[in-house]
Parts: C-alpha cells; structure tokens; sequence
C-alpha cells in the first residue's frame, strides 16, 4: 500500500531532479551588453577564413576570399572581425546594433581593416560583437608579423 502512494511522489521527485540537473547543464551566455569596447581589425568571412591555415603567410583579401565571401552571404553565413594580437588572430562575429546599414550584413566591408565600436557578448564559447559604430581604417591592413 505505502509503495503505491510513494510511487508517483518518488517519479515527481525525480522528474523534478531531472528537470533541475538538464537545466543547470545548459551554457548559459554571458552577456556583457553594458560595457561598450573598441576593437580594431579586418572585416573576414566567417567561413572563408578557415580555407588558410596560415593567414600571416596567406593574408585575407585574395580574389578567391572575395568570391568566398559573397557566396557565403548570399547564405547568411556571418561576417567577423578578426583581432590579432602576438601573432594570432580572434575572430568576433559581428551583430548588427546602433549602427545604420544599408545591406542585410557586413560584406560591404569585407577585407578592409575597421574600427568597430560595440558591446561584446559570449555564447556557446564564441564571442560577438554588437556593432554600434564602425569606421574603415584602411581598404586593405597592414601585413601582420
């Protein structure tokens, strides 16, 4: 008798801890969207950046990226800012915020070194950045070293 009365408490508690566990187990993003940032760097194709291993040797902006870039937009793959720093480079995926566009995302800018003012936020370990302004600093960046 007792076990038939506890059955359904214990399934309850235990769905119940189920429930609990699942959703302290989800990433949960960080977001930092009141501390505005300054990054400067090039305007890449999320995507085709990965296509060189080497992007000191093999820098971003060949023909071949260009046409990358746009088959890739016509996709809604995203655009990022890539960020170096000692020899390496960050990409941040850039979001749209405060600043005006005039296409459905940055390919405009593809290749071209910018910077960017926003808020940067972290989701699923990948960072990116809410463009609030944006200023071309150079059609192509310097080498990197």
């Amino acid at each position: 008798m007792i076990q038939h009365v506890l059955r359904p408490t214990l399934l309850s508690l235990a769905a119940i801890t189920f429930i609990v566990v699942s959703i302290a187990a989800v990433p949960v993003s960080s977001a930092d969207d009141t501390a505005e940032v300054t990054m400067t760097g090039q305007v890449v194709c999320t995507a085709c950046w990965g296509e060189q291993e080497d992007r000191i040797a093999h820098p971003y902006g060949t023909d071949g990226d260009m046409k990358c870039a746009a088959r890739c937009s016509k996709r809604d793959i995203t655009q990022s800012i890539a960020v170096w720093s000692n020899g390496k480079a960050e990409l941040v995926i850039l979001e749209r915020g405060a600043f005006e566009m005039k296409d459905k995302d940055f390919l405009a800018y593809v290749a071209r070194e910018v910077e960017i003012r926003g808020t940067v936020r972290t989701d699923g370990g990948k960072r990116f950045l809410k463009v609030n302004a944006l200023r071309v600093v150079a059609e192509r960046p310097a080498p990197k070293s």
